[in-house]
């Protein structure tokens, strides 16, 4: 980072760690933050817009999940207005490439650390988080999504999907069960393994968290990692009465797609919408 955004924040951080900066990198380019790499040893996080809360919430949420917890998180240590900063934990992107390469036994261990990570997650405190700034569906934007996808993505489908498309909707907006805490971004990039024996090392970036239903972490497990993996973490996921959050994994799949698409026209990002728009249309199955 040679430019003048990267050589201020070096002389912060510098003057944080009281260390020189030797070698800084900038991870990858995320809507929210500046994510940068420190030495080594250290991330620190520096939010885009001050007037986003999700810096906050995280602040807040991550010293109280910590204990709780079974696999390592981030723990701040230092924090200002618009950054955090932590200890690196050490592991590399948990990709579906990564995770092909691991032993049945090694699979089967990395399926029960993220049940055992969402079993906790999920059971967090609602009104707890509610007391620390953790939203409601990001602050009413999915309502606000929902209410887009049937007046402008909708039209943009085939007739046959449209059809279901409105229908998924309205199910999934009278849809109470399994409001949860969530991480809501449990992809590759921020699933980390530093290896088949320990499996899961970590667990990062939670500037998305939000009080919705719980199906929709699953959702990004089968997205990266296919059926079977998906159904190895909901084996050791405990459901209680919950007895249909796969059909509703596979609704909040199809409504992550459509809500992405407006979040995509939102920020100008034309192919993403088509992309999301044509894989609609195949988990639909839809014809003309």
């Amino acid at each position: 980072m040679q430019d003048a955004q990267g050589r201020d924040i070096a002389a912060r951080v510098s003057e944080l760690l009281g260390e020189r900066v030797q070698r800084i990198q900038q991870h990858q380019n995320a809507e929210q933050y500046v994510v940068v790499e420190v030495n080594g040893t250290w991330i620190f996080r520096f939010i885009r817009d001050l007037a986003d809360p999700s810096l906050g919430t995280e602040k807040a949420f991550l010293p109280l999940f910590a204990s709780r917890s079974p696999i390592a998180i981030p723990g701040i240590e230092f924090s200002g207005r618009d950054f955090v900063g932590y200890r690196k934990i050490e592991g590399e992107r948990l990709t579906r490439s990564l995770l092909d390469t691991f032993s049945a036994r090694s699979r089967t261990r990395v399926a029960g650390q993220l049940a055992a990570f969402f079993t906790e997650l999920h059971s967090f405190d609602i009104e707890e988080a509610r007391d620390i700034g953790v939203s409601v569906g990001w602050n009413g934007w999915v309502a606000r999504a929902h209410q887009t996808v049937r007046q402008e993505i909708a039209p943009m489908l085939s007739r046959s999907a449209r059809r279901r498309v409105l229908d998924l909707i309205d199910q999934v907006r009278q849809e109470t069960r399994g409001t949860t805490v969530i991480h809501a971004d449990m992809g590759p990039a921020n699933v980390l393994s530093d290896g088949m024996e320990t499996g899961v090392s970590g667990v990062i970036d939670f500037g998305h968290i939000t009080i919705e239903d719980n199906a929709r972490d699953f959702v990004y497990l089968l997205d990266a990692y296919g059926e079977g993996f998906l159904m190895e973490v909901l084996s050791n996921y405990p459901q209680g009465d919950d007895d249909d959050l796969e059909p509703r994994i596979r609704s909040r799949r199809i409504e992550g797609k459509l809500t992405d698409a407006v979040h995509a026209r939102e920020v100008g990002a034309g192919s993403r919408v088509e992309r999301r728009l044509a894989e609609v249309e195949e988990l639909l199955g839809a014809g003309p």
